[in-house]
C-alpha cells in the first residue's frame, strides 16, 4: 500500500515527487496523528488527499519534534526514515496530492 506523493497542480499524475510505502507510513503515523488533531487533516491511505502549503510546514515541524525525542539505538531506523520523510516533504513547496492504493 504506498501512498504517491504528487505537486498539488499535477491533477494528471504525471510526475510523481515520492512515495511511501506502507512501513515508512507506520513510522509516520505518530506525526499524522498530531496533524489530524492540529488541523484536522487526515491523509487517507485509500484514497486522494490534498495537503497545502501550510498543511505541508506543519507536517515539516512535527517532523523534526518527533526527531528531537528519544534517541536510542532502537529508534535509529526510525530516526533515518523521519530524515527521509523530511527531506521529501522540504521539497514541496506548493502543497501536496496523495494518492492511495
Amino acid at each position: 500500500m504506498p501512498l504517491d506523493f504528487y505537486d498539488i497542480s499535477d491533477t494528471q499524475h504525471r510526475q510523481r515527487l515520492f512515495e511511501i510505502e506502507h512501513v515508512d507510513f507506520g513510522t509516520l503515523q505518530e506525526v499524522l496523528v498530531k496533524l489530524k488533531k492540529v488541523s484536522g487533516v487526515e491523509i487517507d491511505p485509500y484514497g486522494t488527499t490534498r495537503i497545502y502549503p501550510d498543511h505541508v510546514e506543519l507536517i515539516i515541524s512535527l517532523i523534526k519534534a518527533e526527531l528531537l525525542e528519544g534517541k536510542t539505538n532502537k529508534e535509529l531506523k526510525k530516526h533515518e526514515v523521519l530524515n527521509r520523510l523530511l527531506r521529501y516533504f522540504e521539497t514541496a513547496s506548493n502543497g501536496l496530492l496523495v494518492i492511495g492504493e
